[in-house]
């Protein structure tokens, strides 16, 4: 493994070196505005920034007409600004603090003295941003390494309070046990967000807002958060990361560091209220490691620097209440107590950075990035999959190839130009110890599937290979006057992805194209799916044009954005393989699907209260694309592969025929599985257009094509920024995202006539709303006429709406000393209405997740303690309990009676039938788990040696030992609301790193 880690490395690090094209990110800003000692602006007023972090050391710009001055595109670090006018003394700066994407403000007031004299200012480095709206969370490196911080995408949910994740791929995280989150995070009730390393976003084609290359912490100097209210150049809204990178320097410096946590180093938050609810056991960690180095420095001082970094981690840990399965390579499951399901993620990264500043104007950045992650297993984690039942997932290999060039002509004019190539790699594989003759099944009375994966016949399915490749184009040009910060330019953005690799043997296949579905071992029904399957999509283009100006008049900043995105994808002419159920397919060329276009303006308004640059009201509204809208998604469900019905379930009644009769439960369909209608054992196909070239849902013309059509959403802020003290800021806001263009689907086939509602009785249990046994209404059953008539058309739904509002309280503080604070409370509503449908409305279709689901506090401190150097942190985080959910499945015989007939899906209109319908008895998001607690805590020691530093660590993780339930058993039965997986429990992890 390693090897191959190095030669992918030195691979890549070659590729980029010949690489012509570059790349560019948005870097900070420091800007004000120039006075002399009567209040009146200077025009006219050389300002020079310099700074360690800049390979061309310095920087310098005019204050214009109305004494203001702007400097754009800094790398984050610390600087010093110089202000020079002749027949004045000239004023310097020090030590302001630069992040990425924050404008500094740094006023001068200049006296008439001789030239020669320099007055030198001190002061804090400024909090508050008082010209731009953009919300973001800067975490430095430095900051990070003080908390106990696992240097993972995870952790940052841990951090900021408004960020949540978005599902159980983005688990809670204790110390690394959650590995590293496939997907974006949300914010302020957003969709998911997209990552980017150096301005590059990393985007799968697969699901656009998957992380399948993850970011290098050895390599990377800040992290910033974007939280909303982005600029034009902003492809989405929501939690958008950006890792920006270390560049060198002119000294040699790196970094060696390790983590490790062994078997037995957590201990059992299992309780007696657990027990209760079934958990005998909780997770368990196996181990956990994170280790490599870094090393940078000039090849040539202040012209050629370089930066780079190989790093290894990964965790194993059994989870608690799910178990390999006894009686492995039979229909039934039994649970082997002695082994527990567990859950192992491995990954190595390799990154490589040069930075050449080839002439006074010009410089030139290359950059490798590698990777390779693996969940293996992947499903288990969420509790309904056995071990058997999920399959192994690798993003491998992963390579991202890219450069930076910059041009500045003048001191008001910056063009950059950029260009990368990404490949990106999927494959799935078969669970440790499954054999090709194992079937999958799926037992309705708990909702565990095991035996082996069915993940489907489309783009999920389990055996394959998805390779992807990517190209990435950008320019920029920035023109700077003092008042005004104007910058335009475009991206572009080309892909394709293919499903079944050439020339190996994952293609699509599943181990049978059946299902079986059982309740307590007795069938009942069975999937059928159309394998194999190979399909083939690609991003024609994605282009983005912006321009963005940042106009200061006097205290007022205007931030005043128009954007142009265009989204054009196609399905290549392709052969679909013939399998059992559907013959060899020749498909078509089809193109526009989707071809979107859209303007979409960012404005907003930011005014320094005092003209103090302490207190600032800021106020924002943009229009933004939907992350996955980036990726192929689209594409494939409008594609003719991906309208195809690949999978569809019948009934089964293994009791049919008399006992004594060898096909009496003998747990084989005895009928014919190729005929649509009911025969023998098995009812009649849900959706009859299973397996033909007859599509069951299209999309509507105006969804696919046109102005203005794409999925989006609108955010708008409206902030207060304080600085309360030098060094301690807080932000209060309210934030509202509210979605359009949401679809709905209409069955042409059937109309509201053609349903008979029904009702069924909720069971009699305490811990049901009312104790239970109240009717449960707004159910429907198609006739026997229509059943599995499928025609569908997938259209806007101007009448359904999804919205958030929401409230944020922040502080961002740091002492003297090093102590330093971070967090806050954030809460809101979310409100969703599908309501509106020309067919039956769907059972429960308006939803809230309240206020009370959605209150966060976390808090995030490091202070020095007065006893023999050692430094203390700790992050804590109050949560919304777990919504409690109550899915039941009813048998035909007890829907009956309401229903006036038996189930469309049972072969006849009277008599025994083991039809079934799955039906929600609790109304989603009204019953909710007690509010959980994590307090997460780290011991430093910090040797210093010349130029060296040793920090060693001490971490407890779950420092209280709480153990929430984080997933639980959702369908009603014995088993009900038993966890699935609780918060870890306390955990120790020793570190240490070695600054050089």
């Amino acid at each position: 493994m390693r090897t191959h880690t190095f030669e992918q490395f030195a691979a890549g690090s070659v590729l980029f070196l010949f690489s012509t094209c570059v790349w560019a990110q948005e870097g900070g800003s420091i800007a004000g505005v120039v006075r002399d000692g009567t209040g009146a602006v200077l025009p006219g007023v050389t300002v020079e920034v310099s700074s360690p972090a800049l390979i061309e050391r310095t920087r310098s710009v005019v204050s214009d007409g109305q004494g203001q001055y702007k400097v754009v595109e800094l790398r984050a670090g610390t600087y010093s600004v110089t202000f020079t006018l002749a027949g004045f003394n000239s004023v310097k700066r020090e030590g302001v603090q630069l992040s990425t994407g924050f404008t500094a403000t740094i006023n001068a007031v200049m006296e008439v003295g001789a030239v020669q004299e320099t007055v030198t200012v001190t002061g804090a480095s400024p909090v508050v941003d008082v010209q731009s709206t953009r919300t973001q969370q800067v975490l430095e490196s430095s900051f990070l390494e003080s908390l106990p911080y696992s240097k993972t995408f995870g952790a940052f949910n841990n951090m900021i309070p408004s960020v949540i994740s978005t599902s159980s791929l983005s688990a809670r995280d204790v110390g690394g046990t959650a590995g590293e989150p496939a997907i974006g995070s949300r914010v302020h009730g957003s969709d998911a967000g997209l990552t980017s390393i150096d301005g590059i976003k990393i985007v799968a084609m697969a699901t656009a807002n998957w992380r399948q290359l993850n970011a290098n912490v050895l390599t990377t100097i800040e992290t910033v958060v974007e939280l909303g209210n982005g600029d034009a150049e902003a492809w989405t809204g929501g939690v958008n990361i950006n890792v920006v990178s270390k560049d060198g320097g002119n000294t040699f410096s790196g970094t060696i560091q390790g983590d490790y946590i062994g078997e037995g180093w957590d201990a059992s938050n299992l309780n007696d209220a657990l027990r209760a609810r079934g958990l005998s056991r909780t997770n368990k960690q196996a181990f956990l490691y994170d280790t490599g180095a870094g090393f940078g420095g000039p090849l040539v001082k202040n012209r050629l620097w370089f930066y780079g970094a190989p790093r290894f981690w990964g965790n194993k840990y059994y989870i608690a209440g799910n178990y390999y399965n006894k009686l492995a390579h039979t229909l039934f499951y039994e649970a082997d107590l002695s082994r527990p399901a567990y859950f192992n993620r491995a990954q190595w990264g390799g990154d490589g950075r040069v930075i050449w500043q080839v002439a006074q104007e010009h410089k030139l950045i290359v950059q490798s990035n590698n990777g390779d992650e693996c969940f293996c297993p992947i499903g288990p984690d969420t509790g309904g999959t056995t071990p058997e039942g999920g399959w192994n997932y690798h993003y491998s290999p992963q390579h991202l190839i890219r450069g930076t060039w910059t041009y500045t002509p003048t001191n008001r004019l910056l063009v950059e130009v950029g260009g990368a190539y990404r490949q990106d790699d999927v494959r799935a594989t078969f669970s440790d110890g499954v054999l090709a003759t194992d079937r999958s099944v799926i037992d309705q009375a708990d909702g565990r599937t095991y035996g082996v994966s069915f993940a489907g016949a489309g783009w999920a399915a389990a055996f394959q290979t998805i390779p992807s490749r990517q190209k990435i184009a950008r320019m920029a040009v920035n023109y700077v006057t003092g008042s005004h910060a104007f910058k335009t330019g475009f991206s572009t953005l080309t892909a394709n992805q293919s499903l079944g690799g050439k020339g190996t043997n994952l293609d699509g296949m599943l181990n049978y194209p059946e299902q079986y579905v059982f309740r307590n071992r007795i069938p009942i029904s069975l999937n059928q799916a159309a394998t194999p399957n190979r399909q083939e999509t690609r991003l024609k283009l994605a282009l983005g044009i912006f321009a963005q100006d940042r106009w200061t008049v006097r205290r007022l900043t205007l931030n005043l954005g128009l954007r142009f995105d265009g989204v054009n994808a196609y399905s290549p002419a392709q052969v679909r393989p013939g399998g059992e159920y559907t013959p060899e397919l020749s498909l078509p060329l089809e193109e526009n699907i989707p071809n979107w276009k859209g303007l979409h303006p960012r404005v907003g308004a930011s005014y320094d209260l005092f003209g103090t640059g302490r207190t600032a009201i800021k106020a924002s509204l943009g229009q933004y694309e939907q992350s996955n809208n980036y990726g192929l998604t689209f594409a494939r469900a409008n594609a003719a592969f991906g309208s195809l019905v690949l999978i569809t379930g019948r009934t089964w009644n293994d009791s049919l025929y008399p006992v004594g009769d060898p096909r009496n439960g003998n747990y084989v369909p005895d009928c014919d599985l190729h005929n649509k209608g009911a025969n023998g054992e098995c009812g009649a196909l849900a959706d009859q257009s299973f397996g033909s070239e007859r599509r069951s849902t299209q999309y509507a013309a105006d969804v696919k094509e046109g102005w203005g059509t794409s999925p989006n959403l609108w955010q708008t802020q409206l902030s207060l920024q304080h600085e309360l003290a030098p060094n301690v800021g807080l932000t209060v806001g309210y934030f509202r995202t509210w979605y359009r263009n949401i679809y709905l689907t209409d069955n042409l086939a059937v109309t509201q006539g053609d349903y008979s509602p029904y009702c069924v009785t909720a069971p009699k249990d305490d811990r049901l709303p009312g104790g239970g046994g109240y009717q449960v209404c707004g159910l429907y059953d198609v006739s026997r006429e229509r059943f599995g008539q499928v025609q569908n058309l997938v259209t806007f739904a101007p009448d359904r709406s999804q919205g958030y509002d929401g409230l944020d309280f922040l502080v961002n503080a740091r002492f003297r000393g090093g102590a330093s604070l971070y967090g806050g409370l954030s809460t809101g509503q979310t409100v969703t209405d599908n309501c509106a449908t020309p067919d039956v409305p769907q059972q429960f279709c308006r939803q809230m997740l309240p206020w009370r689901g959605q209150t966060h506090l976390k808090l995030s401190g490091v202070y020095s303690l007065p006893w023999w150097g050692i430094q203390a942190s700790a992050t804590y985080q109050n949560l919304s309990g777990t919504a409690r959910a109550a899915t039941a499945v009813f048998t035909n015989a007890e829907i009956v009676s309401s229903l006036g007939r038996n189930l469309a899906s049972c072969p006849n209109l009277t008599g025994a039938c083991n039809a079934t319908a799955t039906v929600t008895i609790v109304e989603p998001n009204t019953m909710f788990e007690p509010r959980q607690n994590q307090l997460d805590a780290r011991f430093s020691k910090i040797f210093r040696f010349g130029r060296g530093r040793l920090r060693g660590n001490f971490d407890v993780y779950n420092l209280t030992n709480s153990a929430p339930v984080l997933s639980m058993i959702t369908r009603y039965g014995a088993t009900w609301l038993s966890p699935n997986s609780i918060l870890a429990g306390r955990l120790m992890k020793v570190g240490a790193q070695l600054d050089f």
